[in-house]
């Protein structure tokens, strides 16, 4: 019996996943069907579903890169041994990396999870790796004493989180040329949320 290939199955699953992000960018969730994802995959319908049996799984997918992609951030700022620094840095990556593409599917996703359940608990389960690894980040931070004393690192963790989603809400809404020149006002607004009255 012939055994699968898991570096061409993972590269299969990246073209598919490349191939859907520009289509769900470009006509939505909703607008993007199974045979549209096909062609743009270059890929036979009976070939795509080996890798993903619905559009919601491919969705599931791609929330799942993005949460990789954000973890893996926040291990970075971990690892850098100055997390207050690796913060910054990770929201000015966030503002500059940002594609028009990325923050129009970031409001695809999040009117598709509104109105599905399982992609709505796959979401938060994400979101609560998410909140919890910066959580720990920042509490680093505490000890540090680059935070107040008084700080919850888990509540500052909420916040700089919703920071980031607004941010990305208002670069879809004005582009990505605006998104890069909010940084400035972002590294005030993270300044100001994690060392109040601290300059």
């Amino acid at each position: 019996m012939r055994t699968a290939d898991p570096d061409f199955q993972r590269q299969r699953r990246e073209v598919v996943l490349k191939a859907a992000r520009g289509c769900f960018a470009r006509r939505g969730f909703a607008g993007s069907g199974m045979k549209e994802l096909c062609a743009a995959a270059g890929l036979s319908p009976g070939a795509l579903y080996r890798y993903f049996p619905s559009k919601d799984a491919i969705i599931a997918a791609l929330v799942e890169e993005d949460t990789g992609w954000l973890l893996a951030r926040i291990e970075e700022l971990r690892e850098a041994g100055d997390p207050l620094a690796g913060l910054h840095a990770l929201i000015e990556a966030v503002c500059t990396e940002a594609r028009a593409a990325d923050l129009a599917l970031h409001m695809e996703v999040a009117a598709e999870q509104s109105r599905n359940r399982p992609l709505r608990d796959d979401a938060r389960r994400a979101d609560k790796r998410c909140r919890a690894n910066l959580a720990v980040a920042l509490e680093e931070a505490r000890a540090r004493r680059e935070i107040p004393a008084d700080s919850r690192p888990d509540l500052l963790a909420e916040a700089v989180i919703a920071l980031i989603d607004g941010w990305l809400w208002r670069g879809a809404l004005h582009g990505p040329a605006a998104l890069r020149e909010a940084v400035p006002a972002m590294h005030e607004a993270l300044r100001c949320l994690l060392a109040p009255g601290v300059r």
